[in-house]
């Protein structure tokens, strides 16, 4: 074998590499390994905009007191705010919602 002091007397033979051979030891096909996807060619081959799960399958509902929750914020315009747009995502009634709004107003800051 040519080449062996470059391998430092470190000789395979084509069948201990998984090479296919004849009678005479010589290869006759070499071994084909599949080339793992490169990460690019995974984020190509991926699926460009999954659907997120519907709420449905998420589990059941949890019913919260929006008007007590605005309740323990009245006052908080910005903590109102969140709650009304959590409320209004999750597809409360147009009443709710106002009734949540109308305690962003406090007495005090009623208009005379």
């Amino acid at each position: 074998m040519g080449a062996s002091d470059a391998l430092y007397g470190v000789i395979y033979t084509p069948e201990e590499l998984g090479a296919e051979v004849d009678k005479d030891g010589a290869p006759v096909a070499a071994p084909t390994f599949a080339k793992p996807a490169s990460r690019v060619q995974q984020a190509m081959n991926a699926d460009p905009d999954p659907e997120p799960a519907p709420m449905e399958d998420l589990g059941e509902r949890v019913e919260r007191d929006w008007l007590a929750e605005a309740k323990l914020a009245e006052g908080d315009a910005d903590s109102i705010k969140t709650l009304w747009y959590a409320a209004r995502d999750v597809g409360e009634s147009k009443e709710t919602l106002d009734a949540i709004f109308a305690m962003t107003t406090t007495p005090a800051d009623a208009p005379a």
